[in-house]
């Protein structure tokens, strides 16, 4: 089942159950998705839909955060609440050690050793585990194992 129809599935089946914020947080994700369609004149692909989750979480995130500083916590836990269901249509992020095991073998694959290269590394890091690993704790990694 594609992303797009899980959530559709999903949706009505949290409309039938009653709950109000599943409801709101995946209307939102769907009218995001729709819009993005209809500014590209075109269906997206799950990439593209994968990157629109991936936004709507970071959106929860940086909410939350400032919700926490401006004492608001029950606006905090409702955006904890979204961010948790948004997060089921993620692809389960891989761990630091599978991040080294990967990094491992671009840098083998590209034969690099020097912290020039890491926009190199990177590119290639990027193309194939997009939406499995957050960029910043990549990069992070990549110039812990290039030697900043």
């Amino acid at each position: 089942m594609k992303i797009e129809e899980k959530i559709s599935f999903d949706m009505i089946n949290a409309m039938k159950e009653k709950n109000k914020i599943k409801v709101s947080t995946l209307r939102g994700l769907k009218s995001k998705i729709k819009e993005k369609s209809i500014e590209k004149n075109a269906s997206l692909d799950e990439k593209e839909i994968l990157k629109i989750i991936k936004s709507a979480e970071k959106q929860r995130i940086d909410s939350a955060i400032q919700f926490k500083k401006g004492n608001r916590e029950d606006l905090e836990k409702i955006e904890l609440e979204e961010l948790k269901i948004i997060q089921e249509y993620l692809p389960k992020q891989l761990s630091r050690s599978e991040l080294y095991i990967e990094i491992d073998k671009v840098v083998k694959t590209l034969n690099v050793n020097s912290s020039k290269d890491i926009g190199k590394v990177m590119a290639e890091l990027m193309k194939k585990l997009s939406g499995k690993a957050d960029g910043k704790l990549l990069q992070e990694l990549v110039r812990e194992k290039l030697g900043n």
